[in-house]
């Protein structure tokens, strides 16, 4: 529970609940509480530590906590953000995210359809 709350308070600069009053911040809280014990039942403490201080992958949970798509990420999402690190580098990681928000921002218009397909992109990564 604990990582659980450092990461929530990553992802909304300890703001939360009051910036974000329009989102269902109980089923946020359900949705990272799950992807944090779930990669923790998975790989261990180690992984989720190195996950949720990543301030890359902070930044990208914040996109989608602005774009209210966070609602809709499986209690997977975290692990496979870990096991493209895993695989590839926390330097490789690092610039695919970097990508997915740079291609976010430029589709700002169409946030929701693209929102789902940067996620989609890193699911796909991540189970291969």
């Amino acid at each position: 529970m604990e990582y659980c709350e450092d990461f929530l308070n990553r992802i909304t600069w300890s703001r939360y609940p009051e910036v974000y009053e329009d989102l269902n911040i109980e089923k946020m809280r359900r949705i990272i509480c799950e992807n944090v014990d779930y990669l923790m039942r998975l790989k261990g403490e180690k992984a989720v530590e190195e996950v949720i201080n990543n301030d890359i992958v902070a930044g990208y949970f914040r996109m989608l906590l602005m774009t209210r798509e966070i609602l809709n990420i499986p209690r997977e999402f975290l692990t496979h953000i870990y096991l493209i690190k895993e695989k590839f580098s926390e330097k490789m990681l690092n610039e695919l995210i970097i990508i997915l928000i740079k291609y976010e921002k430029l589709f700002q218009e169409h946030v929701k359809l693209f929102s789902e397909s940067t996620m989609f992109v890193i699911e796909t990564i991540g189970k291969k």
